[in-house]
């Protein structure tokens, strides 16, 4: 069998040639760089050196060109930085701090002494239960009563409270009213209520089941009549027991209480948000000056330049507390008595070794004033700001001081009245 050889027409064979140089130029372009993107960007981009995963692919990573970048503002993000295609969730700014008070409602302030919020408008001393329901005490028209209060605020359960007692011994939540007539005069029938004088006189068992409470007529060293009372705050009921008569004719008397309300404990101050961090630090901060409490002497240096004593040696200031920082040292001074012991308060800046007290100016407001120790010990006719065995006097962060409803902020000479309680939480 014969073979032919079939003549290719110059067009057949143009198309054919053509098709063979598309084919190269396909094959040679998947290695080839790929300098136009990367041009028009307006700089150099590598060719990948292998294919890029499926989820690369179906998650891109848009990266802002480098004008975009930096026109924003913005630093172009590392390749190898974070999750292709996910956006890393900022982190909300911290909650400023706050504390709570109990002053004819629950009130919150920041640490400049600024209220922030409110909750209710009744109540002296409150308790916050680890639920996040708070127990509320207050005088009530002629009465004492007990609120507990939801965590949103709202009145679950109102219990009436003992304000005395009568001459049955019996235990009575309203005051007496009405006159009695004696040799033809007319005699007031008037008994001093019972109330919550100190702040360890009102506090929570572990468990949360009862509050318990201490209710005296007036302060521990004067009080006349005083009750024990624990009052089951599923149910409200009271448990009433006379702890304390001066005439010596009920004390004794009354309920059994619960076990649970022998030992209870204050629980810390409601505060609320997110301390400052910390500074950068090799260790804590030192001050100039040193307070040697034992002799009494400041220091600076480690040497001896002043003995916070009076020139006959017989009064001294004494160490209370230190701030949050250590910059600030409270101290008692002057000692007066009356129907409460006072002790004069005095404030050692250890930045500077400078003493200062809290006197009262104009229109009752207190004010920063330098003192020497004579002055600060010896006789004075000014009002300084003092504390009594009940007081509540208590640091805060930021090198803030409670003082009985004064917030004192050292650092500024600042004192702001704001008045009630602390609350406290378990």
């Amino acid at each position: 069998m014969s073979t032919m050889s079939r003549r290719v027409s110059p067009s057949h064979r143009r198309a054919w040639l053509l098709a063979c140089a598309l084919m190269v130029l396909a094959c040679g372009r998947e290695d080839a760089p790929a300098e136009v993107g990367a041009q028009g960007a307006g700089a150099e981009v590598a060719a990948p050196s292998k294919a890029p995963a499926p989820e690369e692919l179906a998650t891109p990573k848009a990266d802002a060109a480098p004008e975009e970048a930096a026109a924003s503002g913005e630093a172009p993000e590392d390749e190898d930085e974070g999750t292709p295609g996910v956006e890393t969730p900022e982190e909300p700014p911290p909650e400023p701090l706050r504390f709570w008070v109990a002053n004819e409602g629950l009130r919150a302030y920041d640490l400049d002494g600024k209220r922030v919020a409110s909750v209710s408008k009744w109540g002296e001393h409150a308790r916050r239960l680890a639920d996040g329901r708070v127990v509320v005490f207050g005088p009530k028209k002629a009465g004492n009563q007990l609120v507990v209060l939801s965590a949103q605020g709202k009145v679950q359960r109102r219990v009436a409270l003992p304000v005395g007692f009568d001459a049955s011994c019996a235990a009575i939540s309203t005051m007496p009213t009405g006159d009695d007539v004696e040799d033809g005069e007319v005699v007031e029938d008037w008994v001093e209520p019972v109330s919550v004088q100190e702040r360890g006189g009102f506090a929570l068992d572990a468990t949360g089941t009862y509050a318990c409470l201490e209710l005296l007529d007036r302060n521990i060293n004067m009080a006349d009549v005083g009750l024990k009372v624990a009052v089951e705050l599923g149910s409200g009921g009271v448990q009433t027991r006379i702890e304390l008569d001066m005439e010596e004719t009920c004390e004794g008397k009354g309920d059994a209480l619960p076990g649970a309300c022998e030992k209870v404990e204050l629980g810390a101050p409601w505060i609320e948000g997110t301390p400052a961090p910390a500074p950068a630090s090799s260790g804590a901060q030192t001050w100039d000056f040193a307070l040697d409490d034992d002799d009494h002497w400041l220091l600076e240096g480690g040497e001896r330049v002043r003995r916070l004593c009076d020139e006959e040696d017989s009064s001294c200031a004494v160490l209370e507390s230190a701030s949050p920082s250590g910059r600030w040292l409270l101290l008692t001074g002057r000692e007066s008595e009356g129907d409460y012991i006072h002790l004069d308060l005095l404030l050692l800046d250890l930045s500077s070794g400078q003493l200062w007290e809290l006197r009262e100016g104009k229109r009752g407001r207190k004010r920063f004033v330098k003192v020497s120790v004579a002055e600060a010990l010896g006789e004075s006719a000014e009002i300084v700001v003092s504390m009594v065995g009940e007081s509540d006097v208590a640091w805060l962060p930021r090198d803030r001081l409670w003082i009985d409803g004064l917030l004192v902020i050292p650092d500024e000479k600042k004192v702001v009245w704001i008045g009630g309680s602390r609350v406290f939480t378990q």
